[in-house]
């Protein structure tokens, strides 16, 4: 993949593609569809990128988050989790007002229908030369009669330009990029399905099956929309969702593993409960949304003065490290004991003649050597042990631990 986002950044072959960031742009998304348009404007999209950017001589309520030229080229506008106004007046399965939660592409396109002033000349935003330059293909095409989400669409045929392979390579790899950074992103779509009653782009001629194959897998060629049953989200989605929460504060939600299990819905219904949504274990767009805007969660007081002595009863790891230390006491006690009287053995005789055969069982080393061993073992389990139960009391401060 030569496309990958870094911070909400486009990266091309491991350098940041240029940006040029919009005024019409303002709030933060958690991206769940992507939008394709058509400029509507020249093949470079340098006209359409200073229109877009908005402010003197651009425009003063439309942007996007990205534009790819007809040679491929990409131009970032916006960071890719922040709202900008490229869908308008718009729905898709149910949700109006898209640009809350999609991402929008232009394409470099004079969009349509065009007129043939004849010989290989068109007009439409700009005139179109098929002579002068045989690259630039114009077909003819029309749309469907109905959205795949079943909306009437204005029966509309003409000549379109065709989209150039550079183009449609860059929109495949900068859309494997985004699905790869938003595992929310379950959908491509065309400005014409969200608008049909407005909008004609991307044009008739635009391969969407082709580039939805190639983005979402050979045998996706319409990818679904957020499922709203649980045991059926998608494993990168639901990682998605543990990761948040567990940024959040809700520990509860156990590993990061992609399983949609009872820890995970527990904790979705959690955090529901405490930001006023719907008790329901859906991963739908309200608790996406919800998960983007929220703070961390807070720690009760009496959570955040426990102790090791208050924690001993109820926290078992705290327990087991109760334990752990009182093991390493007896173990060390004793052993520095050893010690001492083998350190006064080595000047007294008597003892040490009493203590002969022993030193003799254990070859050149001295009893008071092994008795050192015992004690520095003894002392790393108790260091240990310490350690661990500091930071069980630490975890359960905080609330990783329940």
């Amino acid at each position: 993949m030569s496309c990958e986002i870094k911070s909400h950044r486009i990266y091309r072959k491991g350098k940041q593609v240029g940006y040029q960031p919009t005024l019409n742009a303002g709030g933060m998304i958690t991206p769940t569809i992507i939008v394709l348009h058509d400029t509507a404007g020249d093949l470079s999209g340098r006209g359409s990128i200073t229109w877009l950017r908005g402010g003197p001589g651009g425009s003063p309520n439309s942007s996007a988050h990205v534009v790819i030229g007809r040679d491929g080229a990409i131009t970032q506008l916006a960071p890719t989790n922040v709202r900008t106004w490229h869908a308008g007046e718009s729905s898709w399965r149910g949700r109006k007002l898209l640009n809350g939660c999609s991402i929008g592409i232009e394409i470099a396109n004079p969009g349509g229908p065009l007129r043939h002033d004849g010989g290989g000349r068109y007009k439409g935003a700009v005139t179109i030369d098929t002579i002068a330059d045989p690259t630039l293909v114009v077909r003819r095409g029309a749309f469907p009669i109905r959205t795949e989400d079943g909306k009437p669409m204005v029966p509309t045929d003409g000549l379109w330009l065709d989209y150039s392979p550079e183009q449609i390579d860059a929109v495949v790899d900068l859309c494997r990029a985004l699905v790869a950074a938003y595992p929310t992103i379950t959908e491509i779509v065309t400005h014409w399905m969200i608008a049909p009653n407005r909008k004609v782009d991307t044009n008739p001629l635009f391969p969407l099956d082709e580039v939805r194959r190639r983005v979402f897998g050979a045998s996706v060629s319409k990818p679904q929309p957020l499922l709203a049953v649980p045991t059926e989200a998608p494993t990168a989605l639901v990682s998605y969702v543990q990761e948040m929460l567990r940024g959040l504060g809700y520990f509860e939600v156990g590993r990061i593993d992609g399983d949609y299990k009872s820890r995970a819905r527990g904790a979705v219904l959690a955090f529901r409960a405490d930001h006023g949504l719907p008790l329901t274990t859906e991963i739908d767009d309200q608790l996406l949304e919800a998960l983007t805007r929220a703070k961390p969660r807070e720690v009760s007081p009496a959570r955040a003065a426990a102790t090791a002595a208050t924690l001993r009863k109820a926290v078992p790891a705290v327990q087991q490290a109760g334990r752990s230390k009182m093991l390493a006491w007896l173990l060390g006690a004793p052993s520095a004991a050893v010690a001492a009287v083998q350190g006064v053995a080595d000047h007294v005789a008597l003892v040490k003649e009493q203590l002969a055969p022993l030193q003799e069982m254990l070859g050149m080393v001295p009893v008071w050597a092994w008795a050192l061993l015992v004690i520095a073992v003894a002392f790393g389990v108790w260091w240990s042990s310490r350690k661990a139960e500091a930071a069980t009391v630490e975890a359960y401060r905080t609330g990783r631990l329940s």
